[in-house]
């Protein structure tokens, strides 16, 4: 078949033209799209060296699964490896990389638009609309830099940056404000083709409280730091200089920072107001740590006096030591009300040998004596009882060592910390692996019961006695696999640690990996249900780097995997169904739904795009560009299709059904 618009033969086969992607019974029939048939002639844009990571206001619940991502991944990168506790915005919004999709899901109907960049300018679909919003039509190609476009939960209000310039080695831009449901700002000082300006020399991502009534951000990047604002949508108010880090709260009336001093960084809070007067907490802290949206409690780490990380809580402008010797801090969603956080403190213990150790062979012993070889007619008689003997004796040289001998061992503790004091929540702890709001998954080591161990146990080890290597406890017998929340006590999920991994937590609702292979790439997935503490094995052998969970409590998931590709099913707690052979990746997508992509070329990163909603696979397109896609309640999908990488450009296209097809725009570089 040979399309109408740009002239290229496809097979009969092809909904869409594989050489500029347009509808060919639309080309063929003359039906178009609004869009010119001919070839379009402009010049097609360079492909974008440039980051545009790009941030945009999300759900909890959202967040929580990219944070489970997030730890496994680096947790299967080295099993052992410790996890890094990372400082969440106080507004909810995730980073993304300019490939990966970026899916609205959830209870609440999404009515953020799909944000796409057409040559130099940031273009955004809304809900319902055919014709685009133009967000900003001068985005910067200047190397490195980053385009910052941050939505509120609603989706009806919007941060946006544009006109990239350079100070002091540092990007920075100009800062803009609109509400984005509008074609135009309401705002009476709105400039009406393109928002409210906020501030130039903006560098860093801003951060906003609820509803977007208040806009902190950083101006003027020195060696120092920069400088600290925050606009109230009517003016601009200054709260401190060399400033490196800073929160604001819910209710857009408190800030907290991190101010530079020297080779070190301050603690300060400040009332937002036009006449701020910033309040001194502490010095050298290290990292802040947030327990309520609005300030009224939160944590910071900082080294003290003895060498040790303190960990401390700041209530009312006062602190208060929480523990004098944190090795690891663990927090979920920081910014919202009843958040917790978690750390690992070490406690050195020590033990007499003498008073652990059984000796099981004391009696036995007692008969063995020195052959003396004259007694003995053959030398194979002789040498068996000289064995005994000398294994006899090796265990008397280990019982005089056990005699006075100490046991040192650390053990790594536990903590959750709320809002009172600390709760251990266990001893000789292992490894944390996901870290959630209102539940953590970790793992212990098991310990005798009367801490007692057999003398036959230690005869390996002669007249040296055994030495804890600072990963697992000598007296420690299994490691085992726990989960906590906030309401219950610890449930045990397995006693096999080492090959086990938390996948995903969502209301009471644990998901692990369990049997899992030394890459973690195969295991069985396994539901738990943290009220009832009772486990459900959904699958066995299943490829853990392609499982997903949609916010109703499907699970979609890959097994059978050969050359790449693999049989996907669904699970919705009911039922499991096979949904498709040949598929290679699936990405997250609506409330009860999931992209799946078949005939995947790994080289060219372009597949064929189907979506499966409630056990029902549904073709989208060919020739997809991996990632390239988002997806709308309703089944609204927007994709890139007939990607070049030497144009650096595809076109967009919006399907509702396999039927209800239509070309956004051409020459799209990104989607979001």
């Amino acid at each position: 078949m040979k399309c109408g618009k740009c002239g290229a033969e496809n097979v009969d086969t092809n909904a869409f033209c594989d050489n500029c992607g347009a509808y060919l019974e639309d080309t063929v029939t003359g039906e178009n799209t609004g869009e010119k048939k001919e070839p379009v002639k402009k010049k097609p844009p360079k492909k974008k060296k440039n980051k545009l990571p790009v941030l945009f206001g999300k759900k909890k619940k959202e967040n929580q699964a990219e944070q489970t991502a997030n730890l496994k991944k680096a947790k299967k990168a080295d099993k052992k490896k410790k996890l890094i506790a990372a400082l969440v915005f106080v507004l909810a919004v995730a980073v993304v990389s300019v490939t990966a999709a970026l899916v609205f899901s959830g209870d609440k109907e999404n009515s953020a638009p799909v944000v796409y960049v057409k040559e130099n300018s940031v273009m955004a679909q809304k809900v319902g609309e055919n014709s685009p919003f133009v967000i900003s039509d001068n985005f910067s190609e200047t190397d490195n830099a980053e385009l910052v476009a941050i939505f509120n939960e609603e989706g009806d209000k919007l941060l946006y940056s544009e006109s990239y310039t350079t100070e002091n080695g540092t990007n920075t831009y100009k800062l803009y404000y609109r509400d984005v449901m509008n074609e135009t700002s309401q705002l009476s000082s709105a400039d009406s083709s393109k928002g409210l300006f906020l501030a130039s020399n903006v560098y860093s991502q801003p951060k906003a409280s609820e509803n977007f009534k208040k806009i902190a951000y950083l101006r003027s990047p020195s060696d120092n730091g920069g400088k600290l604002k925050v606009h109230n949508l009517k003016e601009e108010i200054s709260i401190d200089t060399d400033v490196v880090d800073f929160y604001i709260s819910d209710d857009g009336k408190n800030v907290i920072y991190l101010k530079k001093n020297g080779n070190a960084l301050d603690l300060y809070e400040c009332k937002i107001k036009s006449n701020a007067k910033p309040v001194f907490i502490e010095s050298a802290v290290e990292e802040i740590y947030i327990l309520d949206g609005d300030f009224d409690l939160y944590a910071f780490t900082k080294i003290t006096d003895d060498g040790n990380k303190g960990l401390f809580s700041v209530k009312r402008e006062k602190t208060s030591l929480i523990n004098a010797n944190v090795k690891e801090v663990y927090s979920a969603n920081s910014g919202s009300e009843n958040d917790s956080i978690y750390f690992v403190s070490e406690k050195s213990i020590s033990y007499n040998w003498s008073e652990i150790v059984t000796d099981d062979l004391n009696e036995s012993d007692k008969n063995i004596k020195e052959p003396v070889r004259e007694n003995y007619g053959s030398e194979d008689e002789y040498t068996e009882v000289k064995e005994l003997y000398d294994a006899k004796a090796a265990r008397d040289s280990l019982r005089a060592a056990i005699s006075d001998g100490v046991l040192k061992e650390t053990s790594r503790e536990l903590y959750v910390y709320t809002e009172k004091e600390p709760v251990l929540i266990s001893e000789f702890t292992g490894n944390v692996y996901g870290v959630y709001d209102g539940a953590i998954v970790y793992s212990a080591y098991k310990m005798p019961e009367d801490m007692k161990i057999k003398l036959s146990d230690l005869a390996q080890y002669g007249s040296n006695l055994p030495v804890p290597d600072g990963k697992t406890p000598v007296l420690a017998e299994s490691e085992l696999f726990y989960c906590k929340t906030l309401e219950k006590q610890p449930v045990l999920i397995n006693e096999d640690a080492e090959h086990s991994d938390a996948l995903f937590f969502s209301e009471d609702t644990l998901y692990v990996a369990e049997n899992c292979d030394k890459d973690f790439e195969s295991g069985d997935i396994v539901k738990w249900d943290m009220k009832k503490e009772t486990g459900t094995r959904i699958d066995a052998g299943v490829f853990i780097k392609n499982v997903c969970f949609t916010p109703s409590g499907s699970v979609y998931y890959v097994k059978d995997m050969k050359d790449s590709v693999g049989t996907l099913y669904c699970c919705n707690g009911k039922k499991t169904e096979e949904i498709q052979e040949g598929v290679a990746k699936i990405y997250s997508a609506g409330n009860e739904s999931v992209f799946f992509m078949t005939d995947y070329n790994e080289s060219a990163e372009r597949g064929t795009l189907n979506l499966c909603e409630k056990f029902t696979p549904r073709h989208v397109d060919t020739n997809v560009k991996a990632g390239a896609f988002t997806y709308r309640d309703g089944g609204e999908v927007f994709y890139i299709k007939g990607y070049s990488s030497e144009k650096g450009s595809g076109n967009l296209y919006r399907s509702l059904s396999k039927k209800e097809v239509s070309l956004v725009s051409e020459y799209v570089s990104q989607i979001f």
